[in-house]
């Protein structure tokens, strides 16, 4: 069973939980944010405007979201670092906060016991590497790769596009802008 945390449970750190309750070998343990409402959390998650309404039962309990039967702690810590991760036995943290200040904190978890941290946007230089599916996942090494990033969206969506172009046109350069 892997044991998972999410740091930072605004839009993509809910949609990670809504990804990890279709699993049943990954449990959800900890979830770090901000927001110092855990009902305004529990609310956000429960009615999603882009992927509607979750049909399981949320709740919350002094600082525990229910998920049907499914209890995971809410923490309200403004530094990753200065989460018990390991009191919860989280194998990989997923940081989705988007702040690039905490990248600092990140090989913190490592030393302390994770195994690996998952970065959900792109840093320059603070990750061990960049993985996108579909383009480079290959090259991942679970022996060096402990600190990744999964890049940006728009890299995500293209990125598996063009490699199968590429490898079949040899593209000599091109440009992509994003609003």
């Amino acid at each position: 069973m892997l044991k998972v945390g999410i740091n930072g449970f605004g839009r993509i750190g809910r949609a990670i939980l809504r990804n990890i309750l279709s699993f049943d070998d990954i449990d959800l343990c900890v979830i770090n944010d901000i927001n110092p409402e855990p009902e305004n959390l529990a609310y956000l998650l429960k009615y999603d405007s882009y992927y509607g309404r979750l049909k399981n039962n949320i709740s919350i309990n002094k600082n525990e979201l229910s998920i049907d039967k499914k209890r995971v702690k809410i923490f309200n810590k403004d530094n990753i670092k200065d989460v018990p991760w390991m009191d919860y036995n989280c194998d990989l943290v997923i940081e989705s906060s988007g702040k690039h200040s905490l990248l600092d904190e990140l090989p913190i978890l490592i030393e302390n016991g994770v195994k690996k941290v998952i970065v959900t946007y792109s840093p320059n230089d603070k990750v061990d590497g960049h993985f996108v599916l579909g383009a480079n996942e290959e090259n991942f090494n679970k022996n060096t790769h402990h600190i990744i990033s999964s890049s940006i969206c728009d890299v995500v969506a293209l990125a598996p596009v063009y490699k199968i172009i590429n490898e079949n046109f040899n593209v000599l350069n091109g440009f992509l802008t994003t609003l």
